[in-house]
């Protein structure tokens, strides 16, 4: 429901990082509804801006819409610093 950020693929799921949430979703392999979300998997903080999306290995980095950094592991999310952004 919230605006768009940035999509990524992260452990063989696409990832839709909102303004205020985070979505992931799974390939169904079926042509006419090739994906669904995966609702195991919903996450409420969403993106700041696309370019803070990155990833490390297996883990998926982002600066959340509150200023933190978060770090997905599998389907764990966690806080893994505090951002500064100079004006």
């Amino acid at each position: 429901p919230d605006g768009l950020v940035g999509i990524i693929t992260h452990n063989q799921e696409i990832w839709a990082l909102g303004t205020e949430s985070t979505q992931v979703f799974t390939d169904t392999g079926n042509a006419t509804a090739p994906l669904r979300p995966n609702p195991s998997i919903v996450i409420p903080k969403g993106c700041i801006e696309q370019a803070t999306i990155a990833t490390l290995d297996t883990d998926l980095f982002w600066v959340g819409d509150d200023e933190v950094v978060y770090r997905a592991t599998g389907a764990q999310f966690q806080p893994d610093g505090q951002c500064r952004r100079d004006a």
